[in-house]
């Protein structure tokens, strides 16, 4: 059985939902109640052209009213970085939108300014719609806001993340428990950065050509592809022939592709333990 950290990643930042579900895991697996941000609130700091990730699950239980909420963002729903002496829009630059998750890729539309502290705030008309996301209370007079709130480095990071190698299959697992399945793919994440990266993944079944797209962060220097109990970004075919594809995108926007090439991999084989 896969650590409790890991089920805690599908399940707090959702960066990896992107299949069907999988009923036994409904039962038991309850996704957040609010839309998920990348960076989290336990990053201190963040780019002048920072990206940002939102994500929400459709694969488990959750408020409709947050699924209509998040498909209005960046659109009747304004997000925007909030400072005593600045107010930035955030603007989409991707949308990744699935049956099992949607992800909304955004960016600062103009250069943060450095050492300022910002907020995360979002408004519908004149409403104030910080239940979407985790709030708390700010300031003396304890006013409401979302929890997230970063300092701008005075330096940004303006080079491109750099691949010290080819990512590879490092292993491939197939487990069944209580909750659910894991089926999935690791490989190793050889990437240089000077600032956090996300990885934009796209697995492709070679025989059907179909694809699925998702951004991805790195677990334990690794990076999954699969299901993992409660959530997943790809559900793998069993002994499926699949190809993948890695491209970095860091916290100020700089690309960079792993390989010019689209990488080969065997999805593990699926045995039924008498979990499921």
């Amino acid at each position: 059985m896969m650590s409790l950290s890991i089920r805690g990643l599908a399940l707090l930042t959702l960066l990896f939902c992107l299949a069907l579900a999988i009923p036994a895991a409904q039962a038991q697996c309850e996704a957040p109640i609010w839309i998920s941000v990348w960076p989290s609130n336990k990053t201190s700091l963040i780019q002048p052209r920072q990206i940002f990730l939102f994500t929400i699950s459709t694969t488990t239980y959750s408020d409709p009213v947050l699924h209509a909420g998040f498909e209005q963002l960046g659109s009747d729903i304004h997000l925007y970085l909030w400072s005593a002496h600045d107010s930035v829009p955030l603007v989409v630059r991707d949308k990744l939108l699935d049956a099992g998750t949607q992800q909304l890729l955004m960016q600062a539309n103009r250069p943060l300014l450095t050492d300022s502290t910002y907020e995360l705030r979002a408004q519908r008309g004149t409403e104030d719609v910080f239940y979407f996301f985790q709030n708390g209370f700010f300031g003396p007079e304890k006013r409401k806001a979302t929890i997230y709130r970063w300092q701008v480095v005075s330096a940004p990071d303006t080079r491109a993340p750099i691949w010290t190698s080819t990512p590879t299959l490092l292993k491939t697992v197939y487990e069944e428990n209580s909750e659910g399945i894991e089926h999935y793919a690791a490989f190793n994440h050889p990437l240089q950065d000077a600032s956090d990266c996300l990885v934009k993944t796209t697995v492709q079944h070679k025989q059907s050509g179909q694809q699925t797209t998702s951004y991805l962060i790195s677990w334990q220097n690794m990076l999954l592809i699969g299901w993992f109990t409660c959530g997943g970004n790809f559900q793998l075919a069993s002994q499926a022939d699949y190809t993948v594809t890695f491209t970095a995108l860091d916290a100020n926007g700089n690309r960079a592709s792993a390989s010019s090439t689209a990488i080969p991999f065997r999805a593990p084989k699926r045995v039924t333990t008498g979990w499921h």
